[in-house]
């Protein structure tokens, strides 16, 4: 278990415990998968720090992550923990996903970052292809 003491960590402290988190994941659990580890955020106009861990196998893509949740002056008011599975078929997504972490804190997240992984990864690889289902049109 990670030393956290979150009430007087900055934001950069804590994703460095979250990143601690992730390694000591992957070395236990994802070891025998590529997973793969992305910081960038989806928009250049709006900078903040995330987390998301993909990878493939039996033809499925996942995915683990931790993203912020805005406010209506674009501040980040919350932050989630989340994992799905998907894949493509006929022009068609299917797709499942499940939050772990809600609306909650950086604090929380950072706190419980090994057993959110090893929950959200179990989660979804326990899913079969014919569990997921149909989610949007692809063009």
């Amino acid at each position: 278990m990670l030393a956290v003491n979150p009430k007087l960590m900055t934001e950069e402290e804590l994703f460095n415990i979250i990143d601690e988190g992730i390694d000591i994941f992957k070395k236990n659990e994802g070891y025998q998968k590529r997973i793969k580890v992305d910081k960038r955020p989806h928009s250049d106009w709006l900078v903040y720090k995330w987390r998301q861990l993909t990878w493939k196998a039996n033809e499925l893509n996942y995915l683990l992550e931790v993203y912020p949740n805005f406010n209506g002056n674009e501040e980040i008011s919350s932050w989630t923990f989340y994992t799905a599975v998907s894949y493509d078929l006929d022009q068609k997504r299917f797709y499942l996903n499940k939050v772990f972490a809600d609306k909650t804190s950086l604090e929380f997240i950072a706190e419980n970052i090994v057993q959110l992984l090893v929950s959200g990864y179990k989660y979804i690889t326990g899913i079969s292809k014919n569990e997921i289902p149909f989610a949007v049109e692809l063009r």
